[in-house]
């Protein structure tokens, strides 16, 4: 059924954090002054002890977690398109929440509610259904839009650099 105001807000706030965070990850560090240098050292020393007590408590949390089988997703700050499982009945219309696990290392998926509606991309297969998000605020929709546009950068720095290699 729809989902309720309050699972609308708990969504926002879950999801907004977490974006955030994937969307912090590995940023290019500016130049420095000289004078920040120490500080700077000081702060990548924490960032170490923060990422291994992070990676600790992921194995942790995966002994409890059931992680799902990665699989080919099409993501936007609009919704979400994946190939539609038989083991998951669903049609036209319907409202599904769904968790995305976007990194291996982060056990606490970004939620959404969303409706079940049909794709008329060309870049999405028949056999995809896309789930339109509903009620995500700006803060959610603006993290999502700069975490796709992260990623696809990224995927064409490495096609490229793959095809430099190959020449």
């Amino acid at each position: 059924g729809q989902p309720t105001f309050s699972d609308f807000m708990r969504f926002d706030e879950r999801s907004a954090s977490l974006l955030k965070t994937l969307a912090s990850d590995g940023q290019i560090r500016r130049e420095l002054e000289p004078s920040l240098e120490a500080l700077m050292q000081e702060i990548d020393r924490l960032d170490q002890k923060l990422i291994l007590m992070t990676e600790l408590l992921a194995d942790l949390v995966r002994r409890e977690v059931v992680v799902p089988e990665p699989r080919p997703f099409r993501l936007s700050s609009a919704g979400v398109s994946f190939e539609h499982s038989e083991t998951e009945p669903v049609k036209e219309g319907d409202w599904v929440k769904v968790s995305l696990f976007l990194l291996a290392n982060v056990l606490r998926p970004p939620e959404f509610a969303g409706r079940v509606g049909t794709s008329n991309s060309d870049f999405v297969s028949k056999h995809w259904f896309t789930l339109s998000f509903e009620q995500v605020n700006e803060v959610v929709e603006s993290a999502l839009d700069r975490l796709v546009f992260k990623r696809h950068r990224h995927e064409v720095a490495m096609r490229r650099a793959n095809r430099e290699e190959d020449e």
